[in-house]
């Protein structure tokens, strides 16, 4: 990948489209997005590129122009604010009706969340959305997950996303399909199994492996939702067909007692802390960081030799200096709230990076010479305080950063979800100018722009 000019950006990279129902403070879910045709509530988008090369002198207009894909209208906000200033950039929407991809045409997308990445070291990479709506079936459409790939691995110039997963294979047109199942209960069944939400994905041997979590309900009072299990999908056709690894299940100290657990329930003390996860293969291992269901507890560290993951049995788990066999005793890794969190090694820093959500304050970024760490002070990438319109409300509440693939220079690109517009994003951090000072600032330089359409 080489770094290259906004030139694709100068049309209209807009952001579009879903009011949300619910607060930033719940999880991520169908009810997230009624589908209505603006969002009123604002949004928040870099400015536009100037000449191939350049930048633009002044702050130009995102609010109108039609989607390179052709065959329908890119949408706008109302009340948005544009970054104008600062390390980091939202290149472009990459899902929903204001992206160029326009998935909404293509796959049925139209919202969807979190765009975690991963790589088949084969010139593909994969991207996988949790709950997905295409704001025109019964019901809007609602998938658990899907999945979508690309050849595309030059970040500069945005993002390409090429094929969906579909009912008849992977193909450049028609409806991504749910490739992870759920039962869809309702919310306040409080046995059954709400959604199935993918959390992290890697290729280990040609095997394509998505670990996920099984959403028993999103308004748990303590934690903020509650999961019956999480465990890990595998395809050893490069993501055409998927099936569950039944070894791969942790099952959660109290789960629904009519779930469907592949394997069976098998609980062991210390499970609890392995509801959600991140992947990376490092040194003959797979190293696993963790957390519970929710976003208001720290982070863990697993691992099992390659030739024997995602079998549990066959981890070893991260314990104040030495590796253990008993989950129970797994020692944080990251303190404090840790949400849905992603971990690469960085060839320009020569460290590895962990990224994650801070429940109210914002998107962070640490890094550490080992995945054991000891981890650096947090860096705030985006703050609370970036994301919220003139009048003080909340904005565009941003979660799940997740490192994109194939990186190999100054700037870190990652994914990171749009709530109150309910797509993903591209986005970008110049890690130069990532330092001491932002550890509790962000540096993000805004100006309000009011929308007439």
């Amino acid at each position: 990948m080489t770094f290259r000019s906004f030139a694709r950006l100068t049309s209209a990279a807009v952001i579009a489209t879903l009011t949300p129902v619910v607060l930033v403070t719940q999880a991520p879910q169908a009810l997230a997005s009624p589908c209505t045709p603006y969002s009123k509530s604002g949004s928040f988008t870099s400015k536009p590129a100037g000449p191939a090369g350049g930048s633009s002198s002044s702050l130009g207009s995102l609010f109108s122009g039609s989607s390179s894909r052709g065959g329908g209208e890119q949408r706008s906000n109302y009340n948005q604010r544009q970054i104008t200033g600062g390390p980091t950039q939202i290149m472009e929407l990459i899902t929903g009706t204001g992206s160029p991809n326009r998935t909404d045409l293509d796959f049925g997308v139209s919202g969807t969340d979190l765009g975690i990445a991963y790589s088949d070291n084969a010139g593909r990479s994969y991207y996988v959305f949790g709950d997905t709506m295409d704001c025109s079936s019964e019901g809007d459409g609602w998938r658990s997950n899907v999945l979508l790939r690309t050849t595309d691995q030059d970040y500069g110039d945005g993002l390409t996303l090429d094929e969906a997963l579909t009912s008849n294979g992977w193909s450049g047109t028609g409806r991504a399909k749910e490739f992870i199942p759920s039962q869809k209960v309702g919310d306040g069944d409080n046995h059954g199994e709400r959604t199935t939400i993918p959390t992290a994905g890697i290729v280990v041997d040609g095997v394509h492996y998505v670990d996920y979590m099984s959403v028993r309900s999103w308004h748990a009072p303590e934690t903020g939702w509650s999961t019956n299990y999480a465990a890990t999908m595998k395809s050893t056709d490069g993501g055409a067909t998927w099936q569950a690894v039944d070894e791969s299940t942790r099952t959660n100290s109290s789960h629904g007692s009519s779930t469907p657990i592949p394997g069976g329930a098998n609980y062991r003390a210390g499970f609890e802390k392995l509801q959600q996860s991140a992947f990376m293969e490092h040194a003959g291992y797979i190293y696993r960081f963790t957390t519970g269901n929710g976003r208001r507890g720290p982070a863990y560290l697993s691992r099992a030799a390659k030739a024997d993951f995602p079998n549990e049995d066959a981890f070893e788990y991260y314990s104040n200096g030495s590796w253990v066999k008993d989950p129970s005793r797994a020692s944080e890794v990251l303190d404090g709230k840790v949400s849905e969190l992603s971990v690469a090694y960085n060839d320009y820093l020569g460290k590895f990076v962990t990224m994650y959500g801070v429940e109210g304050q914002g998107i962070v970024m640490r890094t550490a010479d080992s995945p054991e760490g000891p981890w650096s002070p947090r860096r705030l990438l985006v703050s609370a305080d970036t994301t919220k319109v003139i009048s003080g409300e909340p904005l565009n509440d941003t979660y799940a950063p997740f490192v994109l693939p194939n990186q190999d220079d100054q700037h870190l690109y990652y994914t990171l979800t749009s709530w109150k517009d309910y797509n993903t994003m591209l986005m970008r951090t110049d890690l130069d100018f990532v330092g001491e000072d932002m550890e509790n600032n962000d540096h993000i330089e805004v100006s309000d722009v009011v929308a007439t359409r």
